[in-house]
């Protein structure tokens, strides 16, 4: 696929292996394919000490949706950056502004950063962050901040924690947020799991999706196939 049909995957296992495992560590870092925000679905999504999204345009995608999406994620994230092909460079740099970050993977497998992105905490909005997150996690985030524990019936917790939510600033909103994000889908064990993965399959590993008895069918059935074949 990395040779003849580079599509999506081959993008998100490029990002995960070289800057989620190579730079950051597994322990520390946590990768979430396909998180929603707004009317969009990042494509790929690293939080460690803050938050960064990777949108993919490759050379089989529209850039029809890029401002729209940008948009949505200048709402929610810390770090933004659009990673392309070569041929795609002049189109993303034509509808970003600076602020964005700018990455090319190249014919030979390696992500070159053309600019780097800014911080965008001026522009993230509590409301945006809020709805990215499952109860329990604002309800966590509201404890620790606030000392604020809903004392309603189950059907109106919404709504008064998101006016709650509403009255944390960006940077508590943000940082909560992240430590959610953090933890959320680790299992144990998962560095050893995500070192026992072919590169091929890194980012599906890292996306820390799979249980620990999933994890390990998934090796046994890697070791059983490969048995077989031999």
């Amino acid at each position: 696929m990395e040779k003849h049909y580079r599509y999506e995957y081959v993008y998100k296992n490029s990002i995960a292996t070289k800057i989620a495992i190579n730079r950051h560590s597994p322990n520390t870092t946590t990768s979430i394919l396909e998180f929603q925000v707004n009317k969009s679905k990042a494509d790929l999504v690293i939080v460690n000490g803050t938050s960064s999204v990777y949108e993919i345009k490759t050379e089989y995608d529209s850039f029809d949706r890029l401002n729209s999406q940008i948009a949505d994620y200048k709402k929610v994230f810390d770090k933004i950056n659009i990673v392309t092909h070569e041929g795609g460079i002049d189109r993303v740099a034509a509808i970003v502004d600076e602020t964005v970050g700018l990455i090319y993977l190249d014919n030979k497998m390696r992500l070159k950063m053309i600019k780097a992105p800014e911080s965008n905490i001026s522009n993230i909005d509590q409301l945006s962050i809020f709805h990215c997150l499952r109860q329990g996690e604002y309800l966590k985030i509201l404890k620790e901040l606030k000392d604020f524990e809903p004392q309603v019936p189950a059907h109106l917790i919404y709504g008064v924690c998101k006016e709650k939510f509403l009255e944390l600033t960006v940077e508590q909103a943000h940082l909560g947020m992240v430590k959610c994000l953090k933890i959320r889908g680790k299992t144990p064990g998962l560095s050893k799991f995500i070192n026992c993965l072919p590169r091929s399959l890194r980012v599906l590993g890292l996306a820390g999706e799979m249980s620990v008895g999933q994890q390990e069918r998934l090796l046994q059935a890697m070791e059983k196939t490969v048995m077989q074949v031999v």
